[in-house]
């Protein structure tokens, strides 16, 4: 009888120890590594939980990128209008002294407001789709933007695949917001015309 005892006390303690061994490890997911203050929204894109206010991603070309929107205490919140986000597609502020050139005028990159009419996105409820061609670059997404103009940037930052995109996600408050800087995970060659070989 005292074994049985004894056991059930060590299985009891080890369950405690696993119990808040997950809240623990809960926590270290919402707080970015115990860096900041626990997230109740947050957003997830295939494996990776995107909890800290910049961070980077890599895109698929020529698929649809899911972005799973969360609210940790989604439960507690009986208003669905509590439960809205939303999504924008800007520059990255690293590269907003980017020159680049429509029709021979000279224009800076950090000045564009706004890439959403650019990019092909869907948003949902929980979650955003993000879908691009399978030759998206810097040059097309800048050409999409001056439809019919001839625009130009220099080889240094055509070839290159740098994060020069940001979706800024915020939270309905407006009191969380992600910036989420992202490339696109394939590598192409672009020649400076813009074309792919």
């Amino acid at each position: 009888m005292k074994v049985v005892k004894y056991i059930a006390f060590v299985l009891l303690g080890v369950a405690v120890v696993i119990f808040v061994g997950g809240i623990i490890l809960a926590f270290a997911r919402l707080t970015n590594g115990f860096k900041e203050d626990i997230k109740t929204f947050y957003i997830e894109y295939g494996d990776e939980l995107i909890t800290a206010k910049e961070s980077k991603v890599s895109i698929n070309r020529d698929s649809e990128n899911r972005f799973n929107v969360k609210y940790a205490l989604g439960f507690a919140v009986n208003d669905n209008a509590d439960k809205t986000y939303t999504v924008e597609i800007i520059p990255n502020q690293t590269y907003k002294d980017l020159i680049y050139t429509v029709d021979g005028e000279e224009y800076q990159f950090g000045n564009i407001k706004d890439f959403s009419d650019v990019f092909e996105y869907k948003r949902a409820e929980e979650y955003f789709i993000l879908r691009t061609s399978e030759t998206v670059n810097l040059i097309s997404v800048l050409s999409a933007k001056y439809p019919g103009r001839i625009v130009e940037v220099s080889d240094d930052f055509a070839k290159v695949n740098n994060y020069y995109y940001t979706l800024r996600v915020s939270s309905h408050s407006k009191k969380t917001v992600y910036n989420i800087n992202f490339n696109f995970n394939a590598e192409i060659n672009i020649d400076k015309d813009g074309v792919v070989f």
